[in-house]
């Protein structure tokens, strides 16, 4: 009895020690116009590949224009729009997740008694590096722009779902799985809430039974870029009424143009995969000062360092990486009152 008990006693502790993380998302309005990110977040720090994901956005079917139904095709996980969907077609600009493979299926499904396109990620195979995990801190994996939408495209219109039993196709739930550490979907909690998100409608249930949901909080203030040319009066498109805190005239010789943000400061890295040995830092509405810049290596050795001036406001700044290994790396920008990881492909 006594061995017994210690045993027991042994086995408990070792749940407590090896208790796997769970995996949360949510979702928020993105930098362009009909553009929406999605965000995962870990309740413990990890490092391993990731291995398969599916999520599924679910917008009302009176959007124009409507998608092609059914599948993609299962291609590589990349950048760029997606092929073999005509209408309402969805566009991925960041891309951080590093499994190889991914599929887009469309539906049309009814949730709460809405018609809805329910467009549903799949993304499987074995990424190359590790994916480091920071226990509550939340990372952007995507943003997501849908293509094509000529009326009723706001971001609110848009929801993270996963439908009871993964809906009418049995494959619309929320669902993350890293490299030897297996599933660690957190099924009774999948979304979280965000300060640009309404409070999640969490099912409660057991391995995806239930309807979850988490949509973006309205009104949401519209992050466009447009350019225009004009005569006269400026007359910025705009989808809705919103108010536009900002806006940068730029004139040349035949034309005047005009850059429309809604004034919230960011830092980016374009084109992301990099291309042509240039990565494209693109400082958003950041104070005047100097920023340092690393590039870090899947295991943490920094392979780039760069000191940027940034003169304060928006503006590009090329980084040239040379003598690099193919592969996934960290972008580190530290300045005033900025601190930003930034993950790519080279």
């Amino acid at each position: 009895m006594k061995h017994l008990y210690l045993s027991l006693v042994f086995s408990a502790l070792v749940s407590i020690c090896f208790a796997q993380p769970k995996m949360q998302a949510t979702i928020k309005p993105g930098n362009t116009v009909r553009t929406v990110d999605v965000y995962l977040k870990a309740t413990q720090s990890f490092s391993q590949r990731d291995e398969a994901m599916t999520f599924a956005i679910a917008i009302p079917a009176t959007v124009s224009a409507g998608p092609t139904l059914g599948s993609s095709g299962v291609t590589a996980n990349s950048l760029g729009p997606i092929a073999n969907i005509a209408g309402l077609q969805p566009n991925f600009l960041v891309n951080n997740l590093g499994t190889t493979q991914r599929e887009v299926f469309v539906s049309k499904q009814t949730i709460d008694g809405v018609p809805s396109y329910i467009y549903t990620f799949i993304f499987a195979g074995t990424a190359p590096v590790l994916h480091n995990w920071v226990a509550g801190e939340e990372q952007q994996i995507f943003s997501i722009q849908f293509n094509g939408c000529t009326s009723n495209c706001l971001p609110q219109t848009q929801q993270l779902v996963n439908l009871p039993n993964g809906g009418d196709f049995g494959i619309s739930y929320w669902y993350f799985q890293a490299n030897t550490i297996s599933d660690i979907t957190d099924y009774a909690n999948p979304f979280y809430a965000n300060p640009k998100s309404e409070a999640p409608s969490n099912g409660g249930g057991t391995n995806g039974t239930t309807l979850s949901t988490v949509r973006l909080a309205t009104p949401v203030s519209l992050a466009r870029e447009s350019k225009t040319s004009i005569a006269g009066t400026l007359k910025a498109p705009v989808e809705s009424t919103t108010t536009i805190s900002r806006v940068t005239i730029a004139a040349s010789m035949e034309s005047v143009s005009a850059m429309i943000t809604d004034g919230k400061a960011d830092v980016q890295v374009y084109p992301n995969p990099i291309e042509n040995g240039v990565a494209n830092l693109k400082m958003i509405n950041q104070p005047k000062g100097v920023y340092s810049v690393k590039l870090l290596n899947a295991v943490g050795q920094v392979v780039v360092t760069k000191q940027v001036a940034h003169n304060g406001g928006s503006s590009n700044h090329s980084i040239a990486l040379t003598n690099i290994a193919k592969g996934y790396y960290i972008m580190e920008v530290t300045g005033v009152n900025t601190k930003k990881a930034i993950k790519i492909v080279y």
